[in-house]
């Protein structure tokens, strides 16, 4: 039995057993007459090691993972992910379930970025559609048109859109103490042309280029490299990049403690150029 479009995504799990139940859970829903023994039986695995399997009585070990992965019909990244699922928690040593915990955080990053819709670059409409998120975290039940208003020094109607929009969009859900946070929104990087999202660096450029003569040096951080580069590494170079900000996001980013809003910019880009380019 293959899975269909309507089961949810192993990378929404945080635990493979529990991923394990709820796929069975999923097929018995579809079919009555489904059981533990079919399901033990299309995994390849006997039906009380799958029960104690789901029950955390039992753990998979990295081989046994693959394979039930691959006759679960995950893709590529999401039998990686469900193995890395499995080394996280069985790994034989610490090393191995550090290493796979770093690699999920990896993965989940490279999968979310990868997820691209209208309304993800309907974001980059209004500079601060993005700040706006944020706020609704920093002010819980505060984070009214009016504060926001004063806090980004925009028009109090122009606080009240963005509120709406980001319902629209189904980033935001307004209840009887406020809104509440739907989605996360950290940064999006679409690989093809949009005057929306040039437009929005171009904004957040300014207000860096601001920042440098207005805040106060220990309330900022800017710093500037420039090196000899290998033109032929760049798609590696920006690999790198996106690697450095999802590990300064997940680890600055905490769903509770904030206080405020900051913006990060990094940018890689050639300064010199050949004689036949110019």
């Amino acid at each position: 039995m293959s899975r269909k479009s309507d089961a949810k995504s192993v990378t929404e799990y945080t635990d493979y057993q529990e991923f394990l139940l709820s796929e069975f859970q999923r097929r018995l829903k579809k079919n009555r007459r489904y059981s533990l023994r079919a399901y033990s039986r299309d995994l390849s695995l006997r039906p009380s090691a799958l029960s104690d399997i789901m029950n955390g009585r039992y753990g998979l070990s990295a081989s046994m993972a693959r394979a039930v992965a691959s006759n679960l019909n995950l893709s590529e990244s999401e039998a990686l992910y469900f193995v890395d699922l499995v080394e996280m928690k069985h790994g034989r040593s610490a090393l191995l379930r550090s290493g796979a915990e770093k690699r999920l955080r990896k993965l989940r990053a490279a999968m979310t970025k990868s997820i691209y819709s209208a309304a993800d670059e309907s974001l980059y409409d209004q500079w601060y559609y993005a700040p706006v998120l944020e706020l609704v975290t920093v002010l819980g039940q505060d984070a009214t048109p009016a504060e926001i208003s004063s806090r980004l020094g925009i028009q109090v109607a122009e606080a009240k859109s963005a509120l709406e929009a980001l319902c629209e969009m189904q980033y935001l859900t307004q209840t009887d103490s406020g809104f509440e946070r739907l989605n996360e929104f950290n940064s999006l990087d679409v690989p093809t042309k949009s005057e929306a999202i040039r437009s929005f660096h171009k904004h957040y450029l300014g207000m860096a280029a601001k920042a440098v003569e207005t805040q106060d040096i220990n309330q900022r951080k800017f710093i500037t490299v420039v090196l000899g580069f290998d033109s032929r590494l760049v798609q590696e170079g920006r690999a790198a990049l996106d690697v450095m900000s999802d590990e300064f996001v997940e680890r600055f980013s905490p769903n509770r403690g904030v206080d405020s809003v900051y913006a990060v910019t990094m940018h890689l880009f050639r300064v010199d150029q050949k004689k036949n380019e110019t």
